[in-house]
């Protein structure tokens, strides 16, 4: 893979700006690229959680990890952030008011930097909700074992991301997920990369959503979305060529520290 397009991949921070303070979506075609909707009481719909906030304008995705806990993308919070909520609905514009949790408190990786680097962004953050998840929704289990995240390893990706790149860009706020391959599972020390194509992928609003693979039925978390590649032009599609994931269980350490700091 040229170097100019990893180069030109890190421009992509994967929150999906919004244009106004009131959370306003496409709902007529969104999420992933080339995803499936999901649904609420589906496996990826209970684990799988919104961030938006209203004053700064973005959507990102995050991972249930506890109750009252979810995993995301470092650059997925501001350190002035005073209206980051966490959403538990399959369509943000559409969740009601007991779908709503008021994140309350965070912790970043220490070694996250909003300067672009290629590789070993350490983009992993923990934010905690007020209260609780809402009742039906599931902790994902965090999968610290490495031996199952090897090269052409097929993984199951989610997010609320854009869903449409070529000139208007459109589809942020409805969760969608979506299954590609894991194209180099060491693409760093710290980080995987999945092979992408213009009809499939995760992009701009995906970051901080899970890879997940099954194991005995059950979803487990293995890696955040950090990032993917962005051409430039107006009408260049980006999302086609890759994206990269922060693997969990190079962290393992620092989630086991941060769970038990935030609690």
């Amino acid at each position: 893979m040229k170097k100019l397009v990893l180069i030109a991949a890190l421009f992509l921070t994967a929150c999906s700006p919004q244009n106004s303070k009131d959370l306003e979506v496409d709902t007529e075609s969104t999420g992933i690229v080339g995803g499936e909707q999901v649904e609420s009481a589906s496996a990826v719909g209970r684990s799988t959680v919104g961030l938006y906030d209203s004053k700064i304008g973005y959507i990102c995705s995050g991972t249930l990890i506890a109750k009252n806990l979810i995993l995301t993308a470092g650059h997925c919070v501001d350190p002035k952030s005073q209206n980051l909520v966490a959403i538990f609905a399959p369509e943000m514009k559409k969740a009601k008011k007991e779908h709503i949790r008021k994140v309350t408190k965070w912790i970043v990786h220490p070694n996250y930097s909003t300067e672009i680097v290629e590789r070993d962004m350490a983009d992993i953050a923990i934010v905690k909700i007020e209260g609780e998840a809402p009742v039906g929704f599931q902790v994902a289990p965090l999968l610290f074992g490495s031996q199952l995240i090897q090269n052409d390893v097929r993984t199951i990706v989610a997010g609320y991301g854009l869903n449409w790149t070529i000139g208007l860009k459109r589809g942020a706020g409805t969760l969608r997920t979506t299954t590609l391959t894991i194209d180099k599972a060491y693409y760093s020390q710290t980080e995987a990369l999945l092979g992408q194509s213009l009809r499939r992928g995760i992009c701009s609003g995906d970051s901080g959503g899970p890879a997940y693979v099954s194991i005995n039925g059950q979803l487990h978390v293995w890696g955040v979305a950090s990032r993917g590649d962005s051409l430039p032009g107006f009408l260049t599609p980006k999302c086609m060529l890759f994206s990269v994931f922060t693997r969990v269980d190079a962290y393992q350490t620092w989630i086991e520290q941060s769970i038990t700091d935030l609690n």
